[in-house]
């Protein structure tokens, strides 16, 4: 069995109840193939195509698709919602409900139309507003031009297992903005830390690596590395103390997305003068 996210956010669970652990989100526009139902048949086990996550969706937010759907869906192109201007229009075809619904897509939807710039999945025809994220491209130069879609993201608040600006956590974060420049990122932090390259020294950083943090040796955080000039030129200006002149600085979710130091040690926190995150290590992306 196989489905397609037709609402803004559907809740993730680690198990079949409204009160359970919510373990990540899914997407307007996410494909994703239905492993098992729950007793009661009120929820569906799933695994997602874009990260290969599992978890538990309820079923009253389960669109079904057939085999040919499914497959016919992963071929067509797709851009991508700059949030807080896209929207999505849905317009059910059966005869007990004729009407139109408008909702707003969250940055990051997978946008995907047929030539006459709809979506038709079985009896529901979608159609879009507002100007989305075309020419993906996977490079250093881009993303550095596009950092609008990271400073969307500024001060959201942490929420586990969130994907957007209203709740992320840090992996979420770091995904979802990877996304925007053709970089798929697996979930969680110890995965992601699996990917890219490897790079061996602080020194070595460039803008748009990304570093990790452990504890009980276990990988627990992950944020976005940039140099102190650009962090001044494309996020902004930030006065630095004479004992961090040397230092990088880091977009992550702590608490709340924000902008800290790094250095050999770690994190260190601006506001609390301490370090949040220690051991870290790095990876390239582009």
């Amino acid at each position: 069995m196989y489905g397609i996210a037709t609402l803004g956010i559907i809740p993730m669970r680690a198990f079949p109840a409204e009160t359970a652990e919510m373990v990540s989100q899914m997407l307007f526009g996410e494909s994703y193939k239905v492993l098992a139902t729950s007793e009661n048949q009120k929820w569906c086990y799933i695994l997602t195509d874009s990260d290969q996550y599992n978890g538990w969706i309820s079923t009253g937010q389960h669109h079904e698709i057939d085999k040919i759907t499914y497959k016919n869906y992963q071929k067509l192109p797709f851009v991508l919602s700059k949030g807080f201007e896209n929207f999505a229009i849905l317009q059910q075809i059966t005869q007990q409900d004729k009407q139109k619904y408008k909702f707003a897509l969250p940055q990051g939807c997978i946008i995907k139309k047929n030539e006459d710039e709809s979506l038709i999945l079985g009896d529901k025809i979608f159609s879009f507003e507002g100007d989305f994220q075309k020419n993906i491209k996977k490079s250093k130069k881009h993303f550095l031009k596009e950092i609008k879609y990271l400073k969307n993201f500024l001060h959201a608040p942490y929420l586990w297992g969130g994907k957007t600006p209203f709740g992320v956590d840090c992996s979420g974060f770091v995904q979802q903005i990877y996304k925007f420049f053709g970089v798929n990122l697996l979930r969680d932090a110890r995965l992601q830390h699996k990917q890219g390259e490897e790079v061996w020294q602080l020194e070595d950083l460039q803008s748009g690596d990304l570093a990790f943090f452990e504890r009980n040796d276990k990988v627990v955080h992950v944020g976005i590395v940039f140099s102190q000039d650009d962090a001044n030129k494309f996020l902004k200006k930030i006065k630095i103390p004479q004992n961090f002149e040397n230092a990088f600085m880091i977009v992550h979710c702590s608490d709340f997305v924000r902008i800290d130091f790094l250095d050999k040690k770690g994190i260190f926190r601006q506001d609390t003068q301490l370090y949040s995150h220690t051991t870290p290590s790095f990876r390239r992306f582009f």
